[in-house]
C-alpha cells in the first residue's frame, strides 16, 4: 500500500523563481491545502544557484524522502545555462544528470534500486526565462499585484 502524499517541496534557483511560482501556482496551491497537502517552494543558498541546485538538492531529495514516505520532492532548475553543474545541452541530459546524482545518494545510503524512493523525485525545469512564463500570466499577475505591473 502506497502512503498518501501530505506534503510537496520544489526547489528553485533563485527568489525570482519562487516568487514567481509562487503567484503562478496559487490556485493550484489552494487546491492541494484544501485536501490536506501543502506545497512549499525554496530558492538554493547563495553563489552558483544552478550548480547548488544540480548538486545539493538530489542529496536533499534522499535524505528527505527516505525519511518521509508523504513527500515528494520536485527539482525545478532552469535549462539555461547549459553545461553548469554538469554537461547537458538537453532537457534530457538535464534530467538525466540529476537522477544519476541522485542515485549515487541512494546507493550511498544503502538504498540501491528503491523505485519507490525515486518515484517521488519530479524534474520539471524553465526552458526559456522565466519572463516568457510570465508573459503568458497576465491575470495571474494582475490578481497578485493589481494594476501596479
Amino acid at each position: 500500500m502506497q502512503t498518501r502524499i501530505n506534503r510537496e517541496i520544489i526547489y528553485v534557483e533563485g527568489a525570482s523563481d519562487k516568487n514567481a511560482l509562487t503567484v503562478l501556482l496559487a490556485p493550484l496551491i489552494m487546491r492541494k491545502q484544501q485536501a490536506g497537502i501543502s506545497i512549499d517552494i525554496f530558492e538554493t543558498s547563495d553563489g552558483e544557484r544552478k550548480v547548488t541546485l544540480l548538486s545539493k538538492v538530489p542529496i536533499k531529495a534522499v535524505n528527505i524522502l527516505r525519511n518521509k514516505p508523504d513527500v515528494v520532492v520536485v527539482a525545478f532548475p532552469d535549462l539555461y545555462s547549459r553545461n553548469k553543474g554538469f554537461p547537458h545541452e538537453t532537457l534530457q541530459a538535464l534530467v538525466d544528470g540529476i537522477m544519476q546524482k541522485f542515485d549515487v545518494a541512494l546507493i550511498e545510503k544503502g538504498m540501491r534500486d528503491n523505485n519507490l524512493v525515486r518515484s517521488r523525485l519530479k524534474i520539471f525545469c524553465f526552458k526559456h526565462d522565466l519572463e516568457v512564463l510570465l508573459l503568458a500570466a497576465e491575470k495571474s499577475l494582475i490578481r497578485e499585484f493589481g494594476n501596479n505591473l
